[in-house]
């Protein structure tokens, strides 16, 4: 299993300096690997008071192109209005398209939202450890929003395929609920040994399939960075 954990500060909080956030990394853990990282985060928020459908479930729809050494990855996030979300991985083609289309085909009714953007983003490996960390700005003028950290547990070599066959049978114990309780608190664990308090957290259950874990990435970032006004 694949399990990860998001924290995030306001441009106004004590430690959203990146290099205060680094700085605490650097004297806490034994760095083992340095990677260089990005992302753009498209957002539309649904005009509710557009005739063209009244009842309209979705409120936001974003779109996330994450950058990395490894390629870039696309995905769509459409939450509802009771915030439910539903997201599906696109092609760099199908989000360039998609990000045409309601632009400019469907401005009427949907309203683009300053674009968000992913700066200074870098990560390294603790341990088991995974943390990616970076300055999100906001718009064409590049205003701070604050700063991000991402920590994922890594899966262990060779056992995605185990956790794979024995993921049906804690379905039907319940052990998937007990398993992300566990990584939670082990991911929490892991950033309170850093000292930093007042970050807000976000969690999701822990995931086999790789798929399945790039699409629980792009929900968490979507939830914790969406501009709701």
């Amino acid at each position: 299993m694949q399990a990860r954990g998001l924290f995030t500060f306001t441009e106004t909080q004590k430690h959203a300096s990146l290099d205060k956030v680094l700085d605490r990394i650097f004297q806490t853990y034994r760095i083992t690997r340095t990677e260089y990282w990005s992302f753009d985060l498209y957002q539309w928020r649904y005009d509710l008071a557009s005739s063209f459908n009244a009842s309209h479930e979705a409120r936001f729809f974003q779109i996330l192109h994450l950058k990395s050494k490894d390629g870039d990855k696309a995905s769509s996030t459409e939450t509802s209005r009771n915030l439910q979300q539903h997201s599906a991985s696109l092609t760099l083609s199908q989000m360039w398209d998609k990000t045409q289309h309601l632009t400019k085909k469907m401005a009427g009714h949907w309203t683009l939202r300053p674009v968000l953007t992913l700066t200074n983003g870098y990560f390294y490996d603790v341990g088991e450890f995974r943390i990616r960390v970076g300055e999100v700005k906001k718009g064409l003028h590049k205003e701070p929003r604050g700063v991000v950290a991402m920590i994922e547990v890594l899966p262990l070599v060779g056992s995605n395929q185990m956790a794979s066959e024995d993921e049906s049978s804690a379905l039907a114990n319940g052990g998937v609920e007990q398993d992300a309780s566990a990584f939670q608190e082990l991911i929490r664990a892991f950033w309170n040994g850093l000292g930093i308090t007042g970050a807000k957290e976000y969690f999701r259950e822990p995931k086999c399939d790789p798929e399945l874990v790039h699409l629980q990435e792009a929900e968490l970032w979507c939830e914790a960075l969406r501009l709701k006004s």
